[in-house]
């Protein structure tokens, strides 16, 4: 994420350099023309409302688990926008817990996720501590009537 906050931060400064001296040459001096100028502001600023948007959603939105008798709503919320999945209890199979961590930026990162197959397969959580999915993941099991499938303690040493 760090990679992602510095060249995000790297093409923000450039842009606001860049816009000033561009609104500049087409206002004062007239050598570019004012099309140029505007289509850069724009451009700009949609680049970074995506960047900054999606970057806040990642951080802090929160995620809502609500258990229906024949599906499960997962709800992803933060300020006013929120999106909406649902599993239907048919369709899970099995419910495992995955270890999805592994090297970022040269730091190891153990996290594990949980993923819900059946008729195909769906993630329904990624990227969290070993607690917290098995927590979740006999929830879910039960929840649907299937077998819950729990990940071993990943630990580099016991790959020796």
């Amino acid at each position: 994420m760090w990679t992602f906050y510095l060249l995000f931060g790297g093409w923000l400064l450039g842009w606001l350099f860049a816009g000033p001296f561009l609104t500049y040459q087409a206002l004062a001096v007239r050598k570019a023309p004012l099309w140029l100028a505007v289509l850069w502001w724009v451009c700009g600023i949609v680049i970074f409302r995506y960047g900054f948007g999606t970057a806040w959603w990642r951080l802090w939105s929160v995620t809502a688990y609500t258990f229906h008798g024949d599906k499960l709503l997962v709800e992803n919320i933060f300020l006013t926008r929120r999106t909406r999945r649902k599993v239907d209890k048919r369709d899970v199979r099995i419910v495992r817990q995955v270890y999805d961590g592994g090297k970022v930026d040269d730091l190891v990162k153990h996290s594990w996720g949980l993923l819900l197959e059946g008729a195909g397969e769906f993630k329904l959580l990624a990227h969290e501590e070993f607690e917290t999915s098995a927590w979740l993941g006999p929830l879910v099991a039960q929840w649907a009537g299937v077998n819950y499938e729990s990940s071993h303690r990943h630990n580099d040493d016991d790959k020796a």
